[in-house]
This record gives C-alpha cells, sequence and structure tokens, in this order.
C-alpha cells in the first residue's frame, strides 16, 4: 500500500473501514428524487457489515466533520450535472482530507474516468456499482493491492445498443416496460 492509503486505512484487518462514519457516499444531484444511488449502495455495504453515513449535497451542507472522518468516499455521479457538482465537492473533499481514498461511481464516472482519474479520484466505477464498490472497499480494507488510479467495472459493462437493446440481456426486461408503457399512453392518447 503507498503512505496516503495506510494513513486512511492503518494496517490491514484493524476494521477502520467497519467504523461508523468511516465510509461516507454522496449523492450530488438526481433531478429533485431522492438519491437512490446513495442509499442501494448503502444498504448493499451495510449487509456486508459496513455503516457508511450519507450526505446528499442537492438537499444538505457540505459537513466537513463527515468529510474529515471519513476514510474512504464515494460520489454518484449517474448524470452530467451531478458529475459536475461532485468534481467540485472531491476537490473540497481533497482538501479537507487529503488522505481520504475517493471514487467516484455511476454512468457519468466511466464516460469521464481518465478526466476523473486525472484530477480528483482515485477509482471510477461504471455501470451497477455496488457489487464493485463493496470489493473495493474490502480489498482496500485487507491491504489487498488496487491498481492505482483504477477504472473499475467500466470497461466489461454491457452498454445498451442504438436499435433498442434487444442483444443486451440485462436491459430487455427495461426495454420491454419503457415500450409497453409507451404503446399503453400512445393508445391511451389516441383512444
Amino acid at each position: 500500500m503507498d503512505r496516503r492509503t495506510t494513513a486512511a486505512f492503518g494496517e490491514p484487518g484493524d476494521g477502520v473501514l467497519r467504523r461508523p462514519g468511516s465510509i461516507l457516499l454522496i449523492s450530488c444531484y438526481e433531478l429533485g428524487h431522492q438519491p437512490l444511488s446513495i442509499a442501494s449502495a448503502a444498504a448493499f455495504l451495510e449487509r456486508a457489515g459496513y455503516t457508511p453515513d450519507t450526505l446528499d449535497i442537492s438537499v444538505e451542507r457540505f459537513d466537513v466533520e463527515s468529510v474529515v472522518r471519513a476514510r474512504f468516499v464515494g460520489i454518484s455521479v449517474p448524470m452530467h450535472t451531478a458529475l459536475r457538482l461532485g468534481v467540485r465537492v472531491a476537490e473540497q473533499i481533497r482538501q479537507t482530507n487529503p488522505t481520504c481514498y475517493i471514487c467516484l461511481y455511476g454512468l457519468y464516472a466511466s464516460l469521464n474516468a481518465d478526466y476523473l482519474l486525472e484530477r480528483v479520484a482515485d477509482s471510477v466505477i461504471g455501470g451497477e456499482c455496488e457489487t464493485p464498490l463493496l470489493g473495493l472497499i474490502q480489498s482496500l480494507e485487507k491491504g489487498q493491492p488496487v491498481r492505482s488510479r483504477a477504472c473499475i467495472g467500466g470497461a466489461n459493462q454491457r452498454v445498451p445498443s442504438s436499435n433498442g437493446c434487444r442483444s443486451q440481456s440485462r436491459a430487455v426486461g427495461a426495454c420491454r416496460l419503457l415500450r409497453s408503457t409507451h404503446a399503453s399512453s400512445t393508445t391511451a392518447s389516441e383512444g
């Protein structure tokens, strides 16, 4: 482990990341909706024995105390506006807590991985984040090597095709739902 990682996580196996407040998940903007991206990740981590704190900066102030306490911060960036805000938040975190490990996750994290890794992130996760996020935290906790400045999950994610995602097994159900919803609304508006 490098010096910053050792400072953030202590010695392998000492349980630093399992302490309340050691993991902080931040939502920046989700179109005025509840922050599902941090709620889902938090629930996944809680099932694995972690106690993450959450912060939704679209309705809460930047909490310096939470940032200082955190050893790992995950910032959700599911869309462009969240990405822009997330970069600003990551810069504030880096100034406030320079040893903190910062991971940006979500669709726009993988789409902008080079930029984020160059400027503010230690790692980025694209696509469905819960399993890779847990794996990253477990690796850091155990002192296992993590590729420096890593893009996790983004390279292997299946991206829907422009012709309606017929060939993408994960997205087929969603596409059927969208098509049936569209067909129902078209029929209702015609009637």
